[in-house]
């Protein structure tokens, strides 16, 4: 993406063309489109001027607050010269033509699609990770699943074979290759408890852009009872249980919904 031209009103159109960005305004991530102009030099206040907001709500929505009224996705697109069609906002041309949909943003993003185990109690830690790469729209790689020694040691983890724990690697010697099998992607996690865990471990790595799958779920199916992962997966008719026990099972079912999710949304 092409850096800041200060004397635009408007952020340079060719900004909106980049896959990643592509992907986040179509999965309507604002958290992730702010936080991608701020790398490319557009301070907060900047862009609370062109989207009409304050800086403290910018924000928020930067650390993470989800943004859902239509008039408000509406205000920042125009605010920040998004084709509407981008954010399947309106009945434009943009909007009317094939690769503004989501699929299609899927289809021009690389992905990398995480699921996690973690012991019960605070803070969770992590058991096992499990990462499956998607490529146009596609499952290319995957899924390739680390399982962790906790640390602090501890004999409350989930019910999987203790052998099989006691055997895993500390997670200082198996971070090296999640941070690989993750770098050069955008993230994709259910929501931001999932994230936490992570960046807990994690503290000096940020993905190129996070998603979460759990508020494109709300847009999509708003009148369902659970939009927890199991659950959710059940209702639509992914998983065949509402049950999710481990990493490689969630990453399974995560990636699953994804693909469902840009299909139904085009």
């Amino acid at each position: 993406m092409n850096a800041i031209n200060p004397h635009r009103t408007q952020v340079d159109p060719e900004v909106w063309e980049d896959p990643v960005m592509r992907l986040a305004l179509a999965v309507r991530d604002i958290t992730t489109v702010y936080r991608l102009l701020q790398k490319l030099g557009y301070s907060q206040q900047r862009i609370a001027a062109m989207t009409g907001q304050s800086q403290p709500e910018v924000s928020a929505i930067i650390h993470g607050r989800q943004v859902m009224a239509y008039d408000v996705l509406s205000r920042i697109a125009d605010g920040l010269g998004v084709p509407r069609g981008y954010m399947g906002l309106a009945s434009t041309p943009e909007a009317t033509q094939p690769e503004s949909g989501r699929g299609a943003a899927l289809a021009r993003t690389r992905l990398a699609v995480l699921g996690l185990a973690v012991t019960p109690g605070q803070p969770p830690r992590l058991s096992e990770a499990s990462v499956v790469h998607i490529d146009e729209g596609v499952i290319t790689a995957g899924p390739r699943t680390w399982w962790v020694q906790p640390h602090p040691p501890t004999g409350q983890n989930r019910p999987e074979p203790r052998a099989d724990l006691r055997m895993a690697l500390p997670w200082a010697q198996v971070a090296e290759q999640v941070v690989e099998a993750l770098t050069g992607r955008a993230l994709v996690v259910h929501d931001p408890r999932r994230w936490a865990v992570l960046h807990a471990h994690l503290p000096d790595w940020q993905p190129t852009a996070l998603i979460f799958t759990r508020p494109l779920a709300r847009s999509i199916w708003p009148d369902l009872p659970s939009y927890d992962l199991g659950p959710l997966t059940h209702q639509v008719g992914i998983a065949p249980t509402a049950t999710i026990t481990g990493a490689t099972t969630e990453v399974h079912a995560l990636a699953l919904l994804l693909l469902t999710l840009a299909h139904t949304a085009d």
